[in-house]
Formats: C-alpha cells, sequence, structure tokens
C-alpha cells in the first residue's frame, strides 16, 4: 500500500503539473518549442539539470566508482565544465538565436554556413545523440516500475505507462511542460542523490569508519590509473572535456539555452547547476560506489550498487521514494530528448530540406507527429527487442558525436573565419575518426595513448576545419545585411 501511494502520488503530481504547463501554453510553433523564450533562473536551471543527468548516469556512475575506484572522483569535474558552457557558450548562442529566431543547432550553423549538406550533417548528429536516450530512459523506466512493484507490474507495461505519460504531456504542452515537469523531477534526483550518499556512509558505520574502509580496499582502489587501470590521467583529463561538452551541445540543452528570459537568468541558473550537481556527484554518487566497495565486495553487477544499497539499508517507504527519484532521472531526460527530436526533425529535416515552404502551424503538426511515432518506436524496442547492445554503446557515444558541433560553434562565436564546406568537412573528418574506433574496435571503444576516442575526433575535425577556413574563400550568403547585423551582436556580446 505505501508503494503504490508514493508512486501514485508521484505520477499524479507529476501530471499535475503538465496540465498546469498544458493550460499555460500559447500558439504557436515558438512557444511549443520554446516556452515563448521566456523562462526564468529558476526554471531553466531545474531543467538544464535534469536534462543532464539520466536515470543511465544516476545508476552508472556509482557503479564506474565501484568498478574502478577513486579515480572516477576526478569526473565530477564535468559539472564545472558543463556550467562554464553554459556560461561561455550557452548565453551567447541565447542571444543571436533571440534576435533571429534561431531555434535548433541546425538554425544557428545554416544561417552563418547555408548549405543543405550541412544542415543534413546537423540534424542527423542531433538525432544519434536524441534517439538512443529516449529508448534507454524508457527501458530504465521500466525496470525501476518493476523494482519498485517489486513485480506487480512488470518492466514492459511499467515501459508503456511511462512513455504514455511522458508523450501526452510533451505532445500537448511542449517545452513549457517539460520544463515546469523538470522541476519536480530535478529537486528529486538532486535530493536523492545526496540522500543516498548519507545512507550509506551511515550503513558504513559513520565517516571516520567510512574513510578508514575505504583506506583498507588496496591501493588499486584509490589511487590512479584505479581498478582495471582504465583510467590513467589522459583519459580522465579528455573524458572530462567529452562528456560535459558535447552533452551541452546537445539539441535537447540547446533548447533551453534558447528558452531562458535573459542572460542573467542563464548565468544564474550555471551557478546553480555547478553548485548543485557537483554536490550531487561528490556527495551522493561517489560515496554509493566507495561505500557499495564496502558492504556489497561481491557484486556482480556494478551498475545495480545504487539500487541494491537502497533496498537493504532504508525503510520500504524511503526506499520506494528513492526508487521514484532514479525513475525521475528517467522520465526528465527522455521526455527532454523526445521534445527535443520533435524539433530537429519538423524544423531541421522537414521544412529545412524537404518542405521549405512549410509554415510554423504545419512544422508543429509535423513535430507533433515525430513525437508520437517515436514514442512507438522507442516502445517497439523496449518491448520486443530483448538486447540493445548497438543502442547502449551509441548512448555512450553520443556526446562524442555532439562534440562535432564545438569547432563551428566557436568559429561563428568568436573566430568568424570559416566557411560552409570546412563545417562540413570537419564533420565528416571527425566522424570518420570517431565511427571507427566506437563502432568497429571490438567488445568496447578505442582509446589510442590512453586519450578518449572522442577527443581524437575533435583533433580531425579542428584540423579539417581550420585548413579549408584558410584554403577555402569565405562565401556570405545573400542575407548579407542580417549576417552583417548578427556579427555587431556577436561582437558585442563577446
Amino acid at each position: 500500500m505505501i508503494v503504490w501511494a508514493i508512486l501514485t502520488s508521484y505520477l499524479v503530481l507529476l501530471m499535475i503539473i503538465a496540465w498546469l504547463g498544458i493550460r499555460a501554453r500559447k500558439s504557436g510553433a515558438e512557444d511549443f518549442f520554446l516556452a515563448g523564450r521566456n523562462q526564468g533562473w529558476f526554471v531553466t536551471a531545474l531543467t538544464i539539470m535534469a536534462t543532464f543527468f539520466s536515470a543511465f548516469a544516476l545508476m552508472g556512475a556509482p557503479g564506474m566508482v565501484f568498478r574502478f575506484g577513486l579515480p572516477f572522483i576526478m569526473f565530477s569535474l564535468n559539472v564545472p565544465v558543463a556550467a562554464a558552457m553554459i556560461w561561455i557558450v550557452g548565453h551567447r548562442v541565447r542571444v543571436l538565436s533571440k534576435q533571429h529566431g534561431f531555434v535548433t543547432p541546425s538554425d544557428f550553423v545554416c544561417y552563418f554556413h547555408p548549405s543543405r549538406l550541412l544542415n543534413l550533417c546537423v540534424c542527423l548528429i542531433g538525432f544519434l545523440f536524441v534517439l538512443p536516450y529516449i529508448v534507454l530512459q524508457i527501458k530504465a523506466g521500466g525496470y525501476l516500475f518493476d523494482v519498485v512493484t517489486d513485480g506487480q507490474v512488470d518492466q514492459k507495461w511499467g515501459a508503456v505507462i511511462l512513455a504514455a505519460l511522458t508523450m501526452i504531456y510533451v505532445h500537448l504542452g511542449g517545452m513549457r511542460s517539460v520544463a515546469w515537469t523538470d522541476i519536480l523531477q530535478g529537486v528529486l534526483l538532486v535530493g536523492g542523490m545526496i540522500w543516498g550518499g548519507i545512507v550509506t556512509v551511515n550503513a558504513v558505520g559513520g565517516t571516520r569508519v567510512f574513510f578508514q574502509k575505504i583506506a583498507e580496499a588496496g591501493e588499486a582502489f584509490v589511487t590512479v590509473p584505479g581498478h582495471g587501470e582504465f583510467f590513467t590521467i589522459p583519459m580522465l583529463l579528455t573524458f572530462t572535456l567529452v562528456a560535459p561538452i558535447g552533452t551541452m551541445l546537445s539539441p535537447g540543452q540547446w533548447l533551453r539555452y534558447n528558452a531562458a528570459r535573459s542572460t542573467a537568468d542563464l548565468k544564474r541558473a550555471a551557478i546553480i547547476f555547478a553548485v548543485c550537481l557537483t554536490a550531487a556527484y561528490l556527495f551522493g554518487m561517489v560515496l554509493v560506489g566507495l561505500g557499495g566497495k564496502v558492504l556489497l565486495p561481491d557484486l556482480a553487477n556494478a551498475d545495480e550498487v545504487f539500487i541494491r544499497i537502497v533496498k537493504i539499508y532504508m525503510p520500504l517507504w524511503a526506499s520506494t521514494l528513492f526508487m521514484v527519484c532514479i525513475m525521475a532521472a528517467a522520465m526528465s531526460t527522455a521526455d527532454s530528448n523526445l521534445h527535443a527530436l520533435g524539433a530537429i526533425l519538423a524544423k531541421d529535416f522537414y521544412k529545412g530540406l524537404l518542405r521549405t515552404s512549410a509554415g510554423q502551424k504545419e512544422v508543429l503538426a509535423v513535430s507533433h507527429v515525430v513525437i508520437f511515432v517515436t514514442t512507438l518506436i522507442a516502445l517497439f524496442i523496449v518491448l520486443f527487442v530483448e538486447s540493445l547492445p548497438m543502442l547502449v554503446r551509441l548512448g555512450i557515444v553520443s556526446m562524442a558525436f555532439c562534440l562535432q558541433l564545438l569547432p563551428v560553434a566557436a568559429d561563428i562565436l568568436w573566430l568568424k573565419r570559416g566557411n560552409a564546406i570546412a563545417a562540413f568537412a570537419g564533420m565528416l573528418g571527425g566522424l570518420a575518426v570517431l565511427i571507427p574506433l566506437a563502432f568497429f574496435s571490438g567488445a568496447v571503444p578505442q582509446n589510442p595513448l590512453d586519450v578518449h576516442y572522442g577527443f581524437w575526433a575533435l583533433l580531425a575535425n579542428i584540423s579539417v576545419y581550420v585548413a579549408l577556413s584558410y584554403l577555402l574563400p569565405r562565401k556570405e550568403p545573400k542575407r548579407s545585411t542580417h549576417l552583417a547585423q548578427a556579427k555587431l551582436v556577436v561582437n558585442r556580446i563577446n
């Protein structure tokens, strides 16, 4: 009874918040995609956090600490790096996007470098990031539904329920419903992580005993490169750059920059993001992973360490509430990416490539169809495909895909030397390095010289981009007056 009361309360409260967002929604594509570009600092901070943190990360990060040891604590630096991306890149993107009506990354890039091929490439990169996350979060949500109800609702029906609820409020409320529900889910996931850390330390015997036990775990567990010698210094440094920068250039986060009401709101959100999520990493997931090594040393599946500790060391009501926190992480990432996919396929692919004369109503209708069809496809994969090795690999590699947007974004915002051919060729060069290293190199991606494969792909992209930017003349698009105004804006915000 307690389990169903907590679970039902969460889902009902979620749908009430979504309904409020639906009621507040105004007509037009911009309101659906960006909530009228009027989101304040609190909503912006929570929706960026909720989108950033998936169930994939919430269960995987403690598992990484459990598996590799204390060196993985350095990965917590990915949060300040992500916050710096919001501060440095996000606010500049927001200013230009508001002036020129940009919504998606492709809108932004292809305004300065008009090219159908470049549009297709940026759209494909966004698609490769978004789709695996939607499927994996729905699958994780179904699994958590099964765990919370102790098998009364199995994984498949749990996935159906959560996917249906998510699709309904994304379809009807757009960004406003997604962001408002992210407030609840962001509070739950941050609070749940820190709460889990406190419970773990207490279960071990308190702070002093906790660190004594960790020190006794063995030298390999507390020194670089950790168990398995995977996290060497070059790997830690490059992984800590690739993951947050790639994630913060993803379509879902790009929409959140553009939806912020002002630069001040976005910068305030960056500070809250950095403080709250760094605390959640250090005092939540890291402590759970370390404590799990003491409490459950023989655990076979490291990714289950968070859930196992919660179920063993918390009372039923508390463990149920905590499972709901992880479920919130799954739903908040799924809804953000489902909404983003609707935007990139409707605006970038349909309007940008197939039907350039499409109006706002038509683009909005296509977006609704994309959201509905994508939900059905994701559910089909979850329900009928037993093993998802390629999709899991895509989910892991997806950050490196979006990292390919960094050279062209940096050039547009600061250098202003590139051209469409250089941007397109640079992305192809990056992908030509990334795909073999990530997908055709055996059971796991390859990292030459212990440098993350995504970093090698970025270097290839930059090399091609810089070379062609200097070798080929920069062609100004026909809308030179608007482009000149955009350049003035870029110069002002720099």
